[in-house]
Protein backbone atom coordinates (compact mmCIF):
# COMPACT_ATOMS: atom_id res chain seq x y z
CA UNK A 1 0.00 0.00 0.00
CA UNK A 2 1.41 3.38 -1.01
CA UNK A 3 0.00 6.69 0.17
CA UNK A 4 -0.09 9.63 -2.20
CA UNK A 5 -0.41 13.23 -1.17
CA UNK A 6 -2.35 15.10 -3.82
CA UNK A 7 -0.40 17.94 -5.38
CA UNK A 8 -0.92 21.31 -3.78
CA UNK A 9 -1.30 24.22 -6.16
CA UNK A 10 -0.07 27.63 -5.09
CA UNK A 11 0.14 30.81 -7.13
CA UNK A 12 2.87 33.33 -6.37
CA UNK A 13 3.24 36.84 -7.76
CA UNK A 14 0.04 36.44 -9.88
CA UNK A 15 2.03 34.69 -12.62
CA UNK A 16 4.16 31.95 -11.01
CA UNK A 17 2.44 28.64 -10.23
CA UNK A 18 4.06 26.03 -7.97
CA UNK A 19 2.70 22.49 -7.63
CA UNK A 20 4.03 19.90 -5.16
CA UNK A 21 3.13 16.25 -4.67
CA UNK A 22 4.71 13.29 -2.88
CA UNK A 23 4.40 9.52 -2.47
CA UNK A 24 4.97 7.87 0.92
CA UNK A 25 5.42 4.11 1.39
CA UNK A 26 4.79 2.35 4.75
CA UNK A 27 7.00 -0.62 3.77
CA UNK A 28 10.78 -0.74 4.16
CA UNK A 29 13.34 -1.56 1.48
CA UNK A 30 16.46 -3.69 1.62
CA UNK A 31 20.00 -2.54 0.72
CA UNK A 32 19.28 -3.18 -2.99
CA UNK A 33 16.14 -1.02 -2.94
CA UNK A 34 13.61 -3.87 -3.12
CA UNK A 35 10.47 -3.77 -0.96
CA UNK A 36 10.53 -6.19 1.94
CA UNK A 37 7.71 -7.64 4.02
CA UNK A 38 8.42 -5.40 6.99
CA UNK A 39 6.93 -2.07 7.74
CA UNK A 40 8.99 1.08 7.93
CA UNK A 41 8.12 1.24 11.63
CA UNK A 42 9.56 -2.23 12.32
CA UNK A 43 12.86 -1.41 10.61
CA UNK A 44 13.46 2.34 11.16
CA UNK A 45 10.83 3.34 13.76
CA UNK A 46 9.03 5.78 11.49
CA UNK A 47 5.57 5.53 9.93
CA UNK A 48 6.39 6.15 6.27
CA UNK A 49 9.31 6.37 3.87
CA UNK A 50 9.36 9.18 1.30
CA UNK A 51 9.33 7.36 -2.03
CA UNK A 52 8.95 10.12 -4.61
CA UNK A 53 8.25 13.84 -4.96
CA UNK A 54 6.96 15.99 -7.78
CA UNK A 55 7.66 19.68 -8.24
CA UNK A 56 6.15 21.64 -11.10
CA UNK A 57 6.75 25.32 -11.80
CA UNK A 58 4.71 27.28 -14.31
CA UNK A 59 4.94 30.87 -15.45
CA UNK A 60 2.39 32.87 -17.38
CA UNK A 61 3.23 36.34 -18.60
CA UNK A 62 0.82 38.54 -20.53
CA UNK A 63 1.92 41.64 -22.37
CA UNK A 64 -0.31 44.18 -24.00
CA UNK A 65 0.40 47.69 -25.13
CA UNK A 66 -1.33 50.72 -23.65
CA UNK A 67 -2.93 51.33 -27.04
CA UNK A 68 -4.81 48.01 -26.97
CA UNK A 69 -6.33 48.85 -23.57
CA UNK A 70 -7.96 51.94 -25.01
CA UNK A 71 -10.80 51.91 -27.48
CA UNK A 72 -9.39 51.54 -30.98
CA UNK A 73 -10.22 54.48 -33.12
CA UNK A 74 -7.83 55.66 -35.77
CA UNK A 75 -7.73 58.65 -38.02
CA UNK A 76 -4.44 57.70 -39.67
CA UNK A 77 -4.39 57.06 -43.40
CA UNK A 78 -6.86 57.99 -46.09
CA UNK A 79 -10.50 56.96 -46.10
CA UNK A 80 -9.73 54.27 -48.71
CA UNK A 81 -6.82 52.87 -46.62
CA UNK A 82 -9.00 52.64 -43.50
CA UNK A 83 -11.72 50.92 -45.55
CA UNK A 84 -9.19 48.43 -46.98
CA UNK A 85 -7.94 47.59 -43.48
CA UNK A 86 -11.50 47.15 -42.27
CA UNK A 87 -12.53 45.00 -45.25
CA UNK A 88 -9.33 42.91 -45.44
CA UNK A 89 -8.32 42.78 -41.79
CA UNK A 90 -6.70 39.31 -42.08
CA UNK A 91 -4.09 40.66 -44.51
CA UNK A 92 -2.77 43.28 -42.08
CA UNK A 93 -0.63 42.87 -38.95
CA UNK A 94 -1.94 44.50 -35.79
CA UNK A 95 1.04 44.92 -33.46
CA UNK A 96 -1.20 46.13 -30.64
CA UNK A 97 -2.88 42.75 -30.08
CA UNK A 98 -2.00 41.49 -26.56
CA UNK A 99 -0.06 38.23 -26.27
CA UNK A 100 0.90 35.83 -23.52
CA UNK A 101 3.83 33.54 -22.82
CA UNK A 102 3.27 30.35 -20.82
Amino acid sequence: MVYTIDPGLHTLFKTLRVTYGSIWDPYARDSLGHSIRQTEWEVHHRLFRLDNTLWDLGLTYTLSSDKSKKKKTTTKGTEQERKDISDYYDYYVDFDIPWSLT
